[in-house]
């Protein structure tokens, strides 16, 4: 999904470039922004310049930060290509560099670090005059998993960007998220290898002294140990970073992520179904054992109920899209 107002900033500028955003939509410009509207997955190379192509002004958020950002001085060539109008904005009083400077030699300044309201009256007014957009009654442009936002006034309180002190943002503190943070995929897979490891080296030693039927069964049990084992060690060695779908927009630079693949989700029910019959089993073999026997099974039947409501949460956590794969990271803009 494409806007008419190109949003272009430097990474370590996103917060004042989502407030900016927002205010923008809350007076009901359409506005997009790579940090929230690249979706899981989607290539942002390809998606940058297609928001360009399609966008009628680009507003740069210009500071020290996007005074040394190659990203920006590449959104601005491609504005100017696509014949962009550009506005600049300043939330620091920084002058240009050479290459903005030759850019933007024509082009009006509005400074929101002076006068926020005022500013953002100017700006809203030089969009309807200049670039021609018109406001919708609501903002298209959506934060992920939320609801488009409401064309109410903006205040004072909810508009104004926070300012850096030192490179630190002086905003205040917001109400931190209650939300538990998902156990992580190589985090799973650790406990699942400690929990099977063991139970693999008893399988094989009781098939040994087992006969018939029973040494069978504990063929076929050590077969199952030793897959799902496989499996989770495969897991370990080939993560490349999962992460909770909340923690992709704080990540220093861009990024994305996507949903966890089918095989996973196989894995954490086989799992899960392993854990059932094993806690059964040792918990019947322990009604027969004393001493350091009987402790052990108990021990590993108490893991064994512990792996299974893990593997049901991580199950839920990827179905859900609350624990997903890191597909792209990018240096800060």
């Amino acid at each position: 999904m494409t806007a008419p107002i190109f949003v272009s900033y430097a990474s370590k500028d996103r917060e004042a470039a989502l407030s900016l955003c927002h205010v923008l939509e809350k007076r009901g410009f359409r506005c997009w922004i790579s940090i929230r509207d690249i979706g899981p997955g989607e290539n942002f190379q390809v998606a940058i310049p297609r928001a360009i192509h399609d966008a009628k002004v680009m507003v740069l958020v210009f500071s020290a930060e996007s005074n040394n950002s190659n990203e920006v001085k590449k959104e601005l060539a491609l504005a100017g290509q696509n014949r962009l109008i550009v506005i600049p904005v300043r939330v620091e009083d920084v002058a240009p560099g050479d290459a903005f400077a030759y850019e933007l030699a024509t082009h009006q300044w509005i400074d929101l670090f002076e006068d926020w309201e005022n500013s953002i009256q100017r700006l809203s007014e030089q969009l309807l005059r200049v670039a021609e957009v018109m406001p919708q009654p609501v903002a298209a442009s959506t934060t992920l998993g939320t609801e488009p936002a409401q064309a109410h006034p903006a205040t004072p309180e909810t508009a104004r960007p926070p300012h850096r002190i030192g490179g630190v943002s002086s905003a205040p503190a917001g109400p931190k998220p209650t939300a538990s943070k998902p156990l992580t995929r190589f985090g799973f897979n650790l406990l699942v290898a400690v929990y099977l490891a063991p139970l693999i080296v008893l399988q094989i030693l009781a098939n040994s002294e087992a006969t018939g039927g029973k040494s069978d069964m504990h063929y076929y049990a050590a077969l199952t140990t030793a897959l799902l084992l496989g499996y989770a060690v495969w897991g370990l060695l080939t993560d490349k970073g999962t992460i909770s779908h909340r923690e992709v927009d704080q990540i220093d630079g861009e990024a994305s992520a996507a949903s966890l693949d089918s095989a996973d989700h196989v894995y954490c029910v086989i799992l899960a179904l392993f854990a059932v019959v094993n806690w059964y089993v040792l918990h019947q073999a322990n009604r027969d054992m004393t001493g350091l026997s009987s402790i052990v099974t108990l021990v590993w039947s108490f893991m064994s109920l512990i792996v299974l409501i893990l593997a049901l949460v991580q199950f839920w956590n990827m179905k859900s899209g609350r624990l997903v794969k890191l597909t792209r990271k990018t240096a800060p803009r």
